[in-house]
């Protein structure tokens, strides 16, 4: 597969695996009767979350190690670095609320909230600035 393919595919497939995400943990929240407990309930949200992550540093590895930087918008690309960065931070912040009782828990729940809006953003403006 050519280089552009390998990093359109794997940028869209970041960008559909964070959306996929996204309403999981409110649609399991409110689900009526539930069997499991909340936290057994949300680990397709924690997956997707690592394969979030797993399939963007893919998407920054080949983006970046193709050398065909003709063309690309370098404040894009800076955009593009803080938003792994965020992720990053996301998948730690989920960790930690994997916790059944973690200390300060809804402030947790808050900051990976406010997170997850900071991170939509900056993935709309990098795919608006380094669209083809």
């Amino acid at each position: 597969m050519n280089e552009y393919l390998r990093t359109a595919f794997s940028g869209w497939a970041s960008v559909m695996l964070f959306a996929a995400g996204v309403p999981l943990p409110f649609l399991l929240r409110r689900t009526p009767r539930p069997t499991k407990p909340f936290l057994r309930r949300m680990s397709p949200h924690f997956w997707l979350g690592y394969l979030t992550l797993l399939v963007s540093f893919a998407h920054a590895w080949f983006s970046m190690s193709g050398g065909n930087m003709h063309g690309i918008d370098i404040p894009g690309v800076w955009i593009a670095t803080v938003a792994l960065l965020v992720i990053m931070g996301q998948v730690g912040i989920g960790l930690m609320l994997t916790n059944p009782a973690p200390p300060q828990r809804r402030a947790l729940r808050r900051t990976h909230f406010w997170t997850m809006m900071l991170l939509a953003g900056l993935i709309v403006v990098h795919v608006v600035r380094n669209r083809p």
